[in-house]
């Protein structure tokens, strides 16, 4: 399948080749180089044209009288170098050229020398801090320059006369200014630049081929820029997309593997409806596949210029499997003066991070962007090793052309995560610790059960490192084109290769936890003649001597030790073509992506006492002299091999899109696109088998789950169509009203062909695509003091499968149990932000929604249930992050509160996740090139619960007071030190 990309991809660029004359002529050297000849030293300039003519098949149109009397110069041989050869030949003229066509080239007269001057002057906000790196331009394009990072510029050749000059940045209003030049001489002018509060003013590209700032587009656009970012503080990806009014983030589980649930459309996790792209390019084909949550394929750094998320709306035309909308990075490019940033991040927890980007010029016309990141952490939750470590390196050239550019790219990430999974709590209504176990900080990972090696029944065994966490090795790389075909044409390429080797090791919540002696009394009935029972810490020879005291709370719990490997590889293009007639901006667009994802899992479970790093624990059973009659245990093992998985999976995606932008009138914008997509999907998964491994002094090898050497196949295709409708009406330049609809799909992924136990083992079913259909409506506000942007939507989604990993009550194993459910959600989101006076800024983001379930009726446990009309698990119906912050005597004092309203356990809406709020502040202070700056996330130590046990009690739950649930990470300190330059 990636030989059909290549050869489009090819065939694209040869097309472009032979169309494009600025980037094609000069290299045409089809002819072998032709000697002139030595007697003739003069020719006439007619005549060189005419000899440039017939070397290079190219057309030359003037007027006569231009070429009369004129002599030039000619190479040593001819065909050379086409543009290199014409500026020789009309060295000696007052003459020169015009491009007029793909073969045709216009002589025209140089225009005279214009008597030119320079600008200079320095840029500032509102309270007449420096801006860094803003732009300053003329009204008509024709002279840029970019400020250094203390708000100064310089820019020359700048015609004398009245010239009119544009300042402007990400995050402020543009301002206009008229002055007068003097030929030779050096003028001052100053910019102030108020904020642009929401960034209405901002150009967007994503989601659109027509570039529109954020108060004409018809979408629900959120943009934060680099500063933005930095002030946040994220730990990760999920914490900055809590800035997106309609996401709801659960970034518990530490700095990746986390869970987006957009405009509450129900979902078991991931980042299902939603795909991130970087520079245009989604990260990796399939949004969500089992223990890949796509936030562990890329990080956030310095090299991140901007984030743009656009909810929704035109996700469904300009992305594969995006109905709920695209989250789009993008990377800082070099620019024409060297910059650079350097930052090092201490925190509380061990925590060191230094991150650096540089960009500038290489040579004339090419552009360079290099940096990266290195981070070492013990982790907010400390397990007892390095939970975090690595880091990544990203660099992008551009090679700027008269009519666009070429920029390569590349990305290398090698990092290691823990992940973070419920935790023992208690008291449901109000959760809290254990005795023994902080809720803030406490986690079931250990360096006790760090290393493992376990058998197989193949006589071979195998090992895994729980140090490794969430391991991905990502290899990018790949190139962006861009060209101006004249009269109105565009055409951009975008293409990216990238492979990725992901490890996955985690403790995983399986079983409540029990008390020990409860947990004994279970087993012994599986051993006719047990009476009594003994605990030993599986590391060391020690009796537990006391365990029903054990740790203050006598409690141990039955815990999951998965480990997954998945191989994975994507190979993506990205064709578009724009024409531009009279007020349409048509784009139509081609898409292609072959990508694979392989797996391999081999999970086991183990008995772990109940405190912060526990260690494992054997039991075993006695009779009634003391003997010893059976270990239900093995190293800590309580059953080798509860799930086995061996597969190898590969898809192919082929979409063409149509897209129409049109300024109907000076205040009305109208769009609409069609999108139609082949997707097929093939792979072998290998059957299992149920073994004992003939150990007769444990239980734990009774019942191994493994493959059998034989393979079952599945290949689908699918093809579905997508459409998006949409208008936006500026009343006023500071306000515009905006609706749209939209009808989008999710193709089915690998993971719907996966039976992970044997009894599951049947012919496999072609998984029915996912329809969202979304209304939305809203207004866009903005001026100096205020901004607005609110929206009221519609999602309703259809054929929504649930995959719960669910433990078989009869085998203790994992098994899962798929549903299917369809839902509806309406919904207000809400972005505003309001600058009373100089220096203070109140910020708000909310959601409001009503997630309901409709049609959804199966079986439990031989009975009938009807949960319809019952709301959407795990997503909540209010959030708010309100934002304030101050700045006095050159310091900026900001906080912020994040609350997230009660949610649902369960489908049956039995068990309630209560409603919390947690609190930030920090404080920065920039001096000249270095900004400082002290964050404090979750200060008051917040117990918010973000999921219940997700493999326990997700369709009708199960109240008792002691639980298993993941809550928000615990109090964290962090010192950042920027310098720019």
């Amino acid at each position: 399948m990636s030989n059909r990309i290549v050869a489009s991809v090819l065939g694209v660029l040869c097309c472009v080749y032979v169309e494009s004359l600025g980037q094609t002529v000069d290299a045409r050297k089809r002819d072998e180089p032709r000697p002139l000849s030595p007697q003739q030293k003069v020719y006439s300039l007619r005549e060189i044209l005419a000899l440039l003519e017939e070397a290079y098949h190219v057309h030359f149109l003037y007027e006569d009288s231009l070429l009369e009397g004129k002599t030039g110069q000619l190479a040593s041989t001819i065909p050379n170098d086409f543009f290199h050869d014409l500026k020789l030949a009309l060295s000696n003229s007052a003459l020169t050229y015009e491009i007029a066509g793909s073969r045709t080239i216009v002589i025209v007269p140089k225009p005279p020398i214009t008597p030119t001057g320079s600008v200079r002057g320095v840029i500032r906000d509102e309270t007449g801090a420096r801006i860094p790196f803003a732009q300053v331009m003329s009204a008509d394009n024709s002279l840029s320059v970019r400020a250094n990072a203390e708000g100064e510029y310089v820019l020359t050749s700048a015609p004398a006369g009245l010239c009119k000059l544009v300042a402007r940045t990400i995050g402020h209003r543009s301002q206009e200014a008229t002055l007068h030049v003097r030929a030779s001489e050096t003028v001052s002018q100053n910019f102030t630049l108020p904020t642009d509060a929401l960034s209405m003013g901002e150009i967007v590209v994503t989601g659109s081929r027509n570039p529109q700032t954020k108060i004409e587009s018809s979408v629900a656009i959120t943009t934060a820029n680099a500063a933005q970012i930095a002030e946040r503080a994220p730990r990760g990806v999920a914490d900055l997309l809590q800035v997106v009014p309609g996401f709801y983030v659960e970034s518990s589980g530490g700095e990746v593997g986390n869970n987006l649930f957009a405009r509450g459309i129900p979902a078991d996790g991931s980042f299902r409806y939603v795909t991130i792209h970087e520079d245009g390019l989604p990260v990796f084909e399939a949004s969500e596949l089992a223990f890949v949550n796509i936030d562990e394929l890329m990080r956030l750094d310095v090299n991140v210029e901007e984030l743009e998320a656009v909810r929704g709306s035109t996700g469904a035309i300009f992305a594969s499997n995006a109905p709920a909308g695209i989250i789009n990075f993008i990377s800082k490019t070099g620019g024409p003066n060297f910059s650079g940033t350097i930052k090092t991040t201490i925190g509380d927890y061990g925590l060191l991070r230094t991150e650096a980007n540089v960009g500038g010029p290489l040579r004339k016309h090419w552009f360079y962007s290099l940096g990266g990141f290195y981070r070492y952490d013990r982790g907010i939750r400390d397990p007892g090793f390095p939970a975090n470590r690595g880091g990544q390196i990203k660099a992008n050239v551009t090679r700027t052309f008269t009519k666009g550019y070429l920029r390569l790219h590349a990305k290398w990430l090698n990092d290691r995560n823990i992940f973070y999974t419920p935790i023992p709590v208690q008291n449901p209504e109000r959760p809290s610790g254990l005795a023994g176990f902080d809720p803030n900080f406490g986690t079931l990972a250990s360096s006790d059960f760090g290393s493992i090696n376990v058998p197989a029944p193949n006589g071979g065994r195998h090992a895994f490192d729980l140090r490794e966490g969430i391991h991905p090795r990502v290899r990018a790389g790949g190139f962006e084109l861009t060209l101006d075909l004249g009269e109105g044409w565009n055409l951009k390429n975008s293409l990216r290769a990238m492979a990725a080797d992901l490890q996955f090791n985690a403790i995983f919540s399986i079983f409540n936890p029990t008390t020990a002696a409860q947990f004994a009394k279970e087993k012994m009935k599986l051993v006719p003649n047990a009476t009594g029972f003994e605990y030993r810490f599986a590391q060391s020879p020690q009796e537990v001597l006391h365990p029903n005291t054990l740790n203050g709370n006598g409690l141990v719990v039955e815990s999951g030790w998965w480990a997954v490997h998945k191989p994975m590889r994507n190979l993506v293009n990205h064709l578009q073509l724009t024409k531009r007639w009279h007020g349409h901006e048509i784009t139509g667009g081609v898409y292609l992506s072959d990508y694979a994802a392989d797996d391999f899992w081999y999970w086991q479970n183990i008995l772990l006492e109940v405190r912060d790093r526990p260690r494992a624990l054997d039991l075993r059973l006695l009779d009634a002299s003391g003997n010893a009659v059976a270990s239900v245990t093995a190293q800590g093992f309580t059953q080798f091999g509860t799930v086995y998985v061996n597969a190898r999976n590969e898809g192919f995606v082929a979409a063409q899109y149509l897209q129409d932008e049109w300024k109907a009138t000076e205040n009305l914008h109208l769009a609409g696109g069609l999108r139609y997509e082949y997707h097929s999907l093939n792979g072998a998964r290998e059957n299992h088998g149920v073994f004992n491994l003939g150990d007769a002094n444990t239980l734990a090898d009774d019942r191994v789950i493994y493959g059998d050497g034989t393979f079952r196949l599945y290949d689908f295709t699918y093809r579905q169509w997508a459409f998006s409708l949409g208008g936006n009406y500026r009343i006023h330049p500071d306000l515009a009203l905006y609706a749209r609809g939209s009808k989008g799909f999710r193709i089915p992924d690998f993971d719907q062909f996966r039976a992970v136990n044997p009894e599951e083992d049947r012919v496999l079913e072609k998984g029915a695509i996912e329809n969202v259909v979304q209304l939305e409506g809203g207004i866009k506000l903005a001026n100096p003091q205020f901004a607005l942007s609110a929206a009221l939507f519609l999602a309703r989604l259809d054929q929504l499968p649930f995959d719960d990993e669910v433990v078989d009550p009869v085998t203790g194993g994992i098994k899962i149990e798929r549903r299917f459910a369809n839902s509806t959600t309406q919904g207000l989101e809400l972005e505003a932000v309001y600058t009373p006076e100089k220096g203070a800024v109140f910020d708000l983001i909310a959601t409001v929604q009503n997630p309901r379930l409709r049609d959804f009726t199966f079986t439990v446990g031989g009975e009938m249930k009807n949960f319809g009309g019952n709301r959407v698990r795990r997503i909540p119906t209010v959030m708010v992050d309100f934002r304030a912050s101050y700045e006095i005597a050159g310091c900026k004092f900001y906080g912020n509160m994040r609350y997230i309203g009660e949610r649902f356990v369960d489908d049956a809406n039995e068990v309630v996740l209560p409603d919390f709020a947690e609190v930030y502040a920090g404080v920065s202070r920039q001096i000249s090139r270095l900004t400082f700056a002290f964050n404090a996330a979750n200060i008051f130590n917040t117990v918010g619960l973000t999921e219940g046990n997700p493999r326990f009690g997700q369709v009708v739950g199960v109240r008792q007071n002691i639980y298993l649930a993941r809550p928000i990470l615990g109090r964290t300190l962090t010192f950042a030190t920027t310098y720019a330059f």
